[in-house]
């Protein structure tokens, strides 16, 4: 029931947005920019058209370009073949300035639940670019849409003043974060003491009563010697960004080289790797970020490995 009034609402905003796609269509006069209500519906749209199966309903430009897992796809490939229904987990960051919008969401497919990133380009008020990441729960590595049914309060509390950063200010800060892993760096990220981070809906972080990792706040978790299997993150692409919330999001290529076969302790011990940290394969990850007064607050991250090493994004240009 809730996954089908989840679809009436998406497309009770289509129809509403129809009269305003057909209003402001590209070489209209006075066409006025798509402010951040704007860009949330121009995406329901575009997933009442993926539920349906039916890319002509998506209000799309000519020359829309289409990505999965970094793969150039044709509209209707892809999670188009297979989705049944949108779930009520919207995790949603709208940029005007850029007129982009990225979405974390859950929806269900023909045999499973999967999760779903998109990033959305809107020029003219139709979306021109859709990059996403797909991964269904069960089918690779690890992941669970037990815990995402309501998107927490956090992600959408707008920030007193004070506690803002400029647009430029907190991309680097989330870049520190991709320095650490990267480079292994010791308490080089500012987070807060309360941050957590969930990862394909399962908490890696911060997560109360949890053993090994995840029982680690974010500071000590990106501290630990295991993450040397990272061997490089490139790209990093930094595409959505709202200041008055304090989120970035974010497209990023996690390579790993699979040069490593364990990592080294403090203490000196030595522990061995995985075999899926030390397999040699790139993993494209759509990453978000709550920044707070200068400090990460929380990450969510949704990821898609088996890629080849040298996999390009589909977006380096």
């Amino acid at each position: 029931m809730m996954k089908r009034a989840r679809v009436w609402t998406l497309m009770a905003g289509a129809m509403g947005l129809a009269g305003v796609l057909a209003s402001c269509a590209p070489g209209a006069e006075n066409l006025e920019a798509c402010d951040r209500e704007c860009l949330i519906g121009i995406t329901d749209a575009y997933l009442v058209a993926m539920v349906a199966r039916d890319p002509a309903q998506a209000p799309v430009a000519e020359t829309v370009r289409f990505t999965e897992n970094t793969r150039p796809l044709a509209l209707g490939e892809g999670a188009w073949e297979t989705i049944l229904g949108v779930r009520d987990y919207q995790l949603y960051v709208a940029d005007p300035a850029a007129g982009q919008v990225a979405l974390y969401t859950v929806i269900d497919e023909d045999e499973r639940p999967a999760l779903l990133a998109l990033r959305v380009k809107v020029e003219d008020r139709r979306i021109t670019e859709v990059e996403s990441v797909r991964v269904g729960i069960g089918q690779t590595g690890f992941g669970s849409v037990d815990d995402l049914v309501e998107p927490a309060p956090i992600w959408n509390e707008v920030l007193p003043p004070e506690q803002r950063r400029p647009r430029e200010e907190m991309i680097a800060i989330a870049d520190r974060y991709f320095e650490t892993l990267e480079k292994q760096l010791i308490d080089y990220v500012p987070f807060t003491d309360d941050c957590l981070r969930i990862e394909n809906g399962v908490q890696t972080a911060g997560r109360a009563g949890a053993e090994g990792l995840a029982a680690l706040g974010c500071r000590e978790n990106v501290n630990h010697p295991l993450w040397i299997y990272i061997t490089e993150i490139q790209p990093r692409r930094y595409l959505v960004v709202d200041e008055e919330r304090g989120l970035v999001s974010g497209m990023f290529m996690f390579r790993h080289g699979g040069t490593y076969d364990s990592y080294t302790l403090p203490s000196g011990e030595v522990v061995p790797l995985s075999e899926a940290a030390t397999r040699k394969q790139s993993v494209v990850i759509a990453e978000l970020f709550k920044i707070e007064d200068g400090r990460i607050r929380r990450i969510e991250a949704l990821m898609a490995g088996g890629l080849d090493l040298e996999a390009s994004s589909g977006w380096d240009e």
